[in-house]
């Protein structure tokens, strides 16, 4: 069974209840060539219902937590060594995962905008998780900002001209060996995901994905590092991971963390910093995800 907190039953009828509402879709931000899913009606955007009392309030009011932004950069395949030197990449002392993504032969749950994945984590808790993309922190009921796990974000490229990517995902614990399990047909893609898990993907996404023939995708073997580079003051958490996929492809991702009102600094300091390293901040690529995928 997963190692995650028991939900009450008044929150799992509150979700069950949700499941049966419907409204209108938010336009989302994202521009890279991911579909743009179809999603089913979810309530308007612009107005906010408050469980608490006070009926609705506006945008400029809304209650639900901010949206966190992560800056990312995919470093450019010819410069991975480059990369590597610069920046002293020891990927021996780094923490070891292994990521799995599940989806079935047309990408099926991808073009519907939900990402189900799982982490295998070595010396550190598993998890699964569920991921709307793209899709913004305006269109979600807020109950779900309660419940443990919840988020949203925004990732955005520091290459010029990037586009947002808006999202909001929901992440459980996995207990020791449930993810291999499933890898060996052990046990079901299902059982990855909890019931509250289950009930977000009913509220919004068109596509019941336990209807289709899923299968894992990876795994992906992952090392990731964390640091705090002296150039940037020594401050800022700087993370690096590399990605080798089943196929042999190498990917390098170079990302950070902040708040929406950081994000402009951060990102010209991130820029500036890796371009005096002589890595190319311009770089084109894709997300980690859809290469994975695709």
């Amino acid at each position: 069974m997963p190692k995650m907190a028991k939900h009450t039953a008044l929150t799992a009828l509150m979700m069950l209840l949700a499941a049966a509402c419907g409204g209108a879709d938010g336009a989302p931000t994202d521009a890279t060539p991911e579909p743009q899913p179809q999603r089913p009606d979810v309530g308007k955007p612009d107005r906010v219902d408050v469980p608490s009392g006070g009926g609705t309030v506006r945008p400029s009011d809304d209650p639900r937590p901010a949206s966190g932004v992560e800056l990312k950069l995919m470093v450019a395949p010819a410069q991975h060594d480059l990369a590597e030197r610069v920046l002293g990449l020891d990927w021996d002392a780094a923490e070891h995962r292994e990521v799995s993504f599940y989806d079935d032969a047309a990408r099926t749950l991808y073009g519907a905008g939900l990402i189900l994945r799982a982490r295998d984590v070595k010396g550190d808790d598993d998890d699964s998780t569920v991921k709307l993309r793209p899709f913004a922190r305006e269109q979600i009921d807020l109950p779900w900002f309660g419940e443990a796990g919840f988020k949203c974000e925004l990732d955005r490229g520091i290459a010029s001209g990037s586009a947002a990517k808006t999202s909001c995902s929901l992440t459980v614990v996995q207990g020791e060996g449930e993810i291999a399990d499933v890898a060996d047909g052990k046990r079901s893609i299902k059982k990855l995901f909890s019931s509250a898990q289950e009930a977000l993907v009913a509220r919004y996404v068109s596509v019941d994905p336990w209807t289709l023939d899923l299968h894992p995708v990876g795994p992906v073997k992952v090392r990731r590092l964390r640091f705090e580079p002296s150039a940037l003051g020594g401050a800022t958490r700087v993370t690096v991971e590399r990605w080798r996929l089943p196929d042999g492809q190498q990917l390098i991702e170079i990302s950070s963390k902040t708040d929406a009102a950081s994000a402009d600094a951060l990102a010209a300091k991130l820029r500036a910093w890796l371009s005096a390293l002589g890595i190319d901040v311009d770089a084109p690529g894709v997300g980690k995800t859809y290469e994975a995928l695709f």
